[in-house]
């Protein structure tokens, strides 16, 4: 199509041997076993875009945590591709193997020993430069498209008290003009306030034999609960089987969104699990997961037949992010990570920090939840603690990754932009209408779980509020806003005027 090509390939990365999940701290299963089932084996996905005029890009959509410098590394190094042209996302699947990310706390205090994250961490590392490779290897003439759809019934968000505490309208604008008014007003709010838009990017080759979808949504990988005995791509593998026994010549690859606030529990106002009307399972388990993964796969479908792959362009822009050089505060986290998973006030967090007020840390009793929640409680790192404040600031100065990839990808009239971690739907809201706008698309979409793990990312009236994502924030109450100044610079540079 006009001298555009594309290229695609799928690896499977299913761990060949017993090891620790990462997703769910000391919680999660330390001797997780290959799994026999084929619809939780876990794949790598690489999709490799070339325009008319040699610019390139490869887009790797794999079944772990979230991407990571080593394995965005080992697969442009094996492709022979600039790191800056390859993005590597991951479905934020819970069951998923250790690996090492730029930051050691995963590493020091996951469910895995460090040697033994260090080998499951070199065999992904070369299984998704294999995807890589392939997909380069591969390229043919092809088109591509964005398509959208909008998935029901299959999330709520948990973190809806926080909500409360926006000012201007926030709340209202996301409901009446945002993502939430394509859910219908009769729908739970927790299954209002999120962002219910499925974006998948159609690959096809000329010749039509067959094609590939990239797929991204805004959903925690924790359908299956902790503790789950083998390793899993959770309700991602019942998505990808829902649509490949649909259109047997398709291979699909998903990938996180603002998925940071977002459970496949259908939940109240207040993130207490309830029963849905829609006849989601309300307890993790594989009815959950093949319930919410099929609902997904449905949308897919429909996204991908809205779409007529064609001719592009691309623009790609990079940048090896320094937090710590936008002014923000040295690494810091709240009870959630340090102290337990627990929602609420921390001592752990500083009495002031920027400049504000921190609230203060308020009795553990009634706050902690219970082992359906899909996001707590996690063991605690202090298991000693006793109210009594420690000085982790130093240790998280270390421990927390010192430069974070980030990409703003633009094929056609859409822009792709990278979160490294884990976006609340407001966080990625705004980033998502900055970008846009920078760039001069038509569209854009916020990817998740993208190169490198820097914990959440929220806005600041919910880090003040301080639950579970807010205090799993490492680099402070503006951490968003500043990370959103520099996509919104890299989206200028991918502009088609510029």
């Amino acid at each position: 199509m006009d001298g555009c090509r594309i290229g695609f390939a799928r690896v499977a990365i299913t761990p060949d041997e017993a090891g620790g999940t990462l997703g769910w701290g000391s919680l999660g299963n330390r001797a997780a076993i290959p799994p026999r089932d084929p619809t939780e084996q876990l794949h790598a996905t690489a999709l490799a875009l070339e325009d008319p005029t040699g610019q390139r890009v490869v887009l790797v959509n794999a079944d772990v945590h979230c991407g990571s410098p080593a394995l965005w590394e080992a697969a442009a190094a094996r492709a022979r591709v600039e790191p800056s042209r390859v993005v590597v996302c991951g479905t934020h699947t819970h069951e998923g193997p250790g690996q090492r990310y730029g930051g050691a706390m995963y590493t020091l205090f996951g469910n895995a020993s460090p040697r033994r994250v260090g080998r499951s961490t070199r065999r992904l590392g070369s299984l998704v430069a294999d995807a890589v490779e392939d997909a380069v290897a591969a390229l043919v003439p092809g088109g591509v498209a964005v398509g959208r759809a909008v998935a029901l019934d299959v999330a709520s968000n948990r973190a809806l008290p926080a909500w409360k505490h926006y000012g201007d309208g926030d709340r209202e604008a996301f409901l009446t003009d945002g993502p939430g008014a394509l859910v219908p007003d009769q729908a739970a709010i927790a299954d209002r306030c999120r962002d219910p838009r499925l974006t998948v990017l159609v690959a096809q080759p000329d010749d039509g034999a067959r094609r590939c979808l990239l797929a991204w949504f805004a959903v925690h990988g924790t359908a299956l609960g902790a503790g789950w005995p083998n390793f899993s791509a959770d309700l991602w593998g019942f998505a990808r089987a829902e649509v490949e026994r649909d259109a047997p010549s398709t291979v699909v690859g998903f990938g996180g969104g603002a998925s940071g606030d977002i459970s496949p529990l259908p939940l109240d106002e207040d993130g207490a699990i309830r029963a849905a009307a829609d006849g989601r399972p309300s307890t993790q388990g594989r009815e959950l997961a093949a319930a919410v993964g099929t609902r997904l796969g449905r949308t897919v479908i429909e996204a991908a037949a809205s779409a007529t792959p064609a001719g592009f362009t691309l623009g790609v822009a990079h940048e090896r992010w320094a937090a710590r050089s936008s002014g923000l505060p040295a690494p810091l986290s709240g009870m959630a990570t340090a102290g337990g998973g627990i929602d609420g006030m921390t001592d752990l967090w500083p009495d002031v920090e920027a400049g504000v007020e921190a609230p203060r840390y308020r009795a553990r009793r009634g706050r902690a939840r219970s082992m359906d929640d899909p996001q707590g409680p996690k063991a605690s790192i202090a298991a000693a603690y006793t109210g009594v404040p420690l000085p982790l600031g130093p240790a998280f100065r270390v421990l927390a990754p010192r430069r974070l990839p980030l990409h703003v990808l633009r094929v056609g009239d859409h822009a792709f932009a990278t979160v490294p971690g884990e976006p609340t739907t407001m966080a990625a809201w705004r980033i998502e209408r900055q970008v846009q706008q920078a760039s001069g698309v038509g569209s854009a979409s916020v990817i998740g779980f993208a190169g490198d793990y820097g914990g959440y990312w929220v806005t600041p009236e919910e880090y003040l509020q301080q639950r579970y994502e807010a205090a799993s924030t490492i680099y402070g109450r503006e951490a968003t806003a500043r990370l959103t100044e520099r996509l919104v610079a890299l989206a200028a540079e991918v502009h088609p005027g510029s």
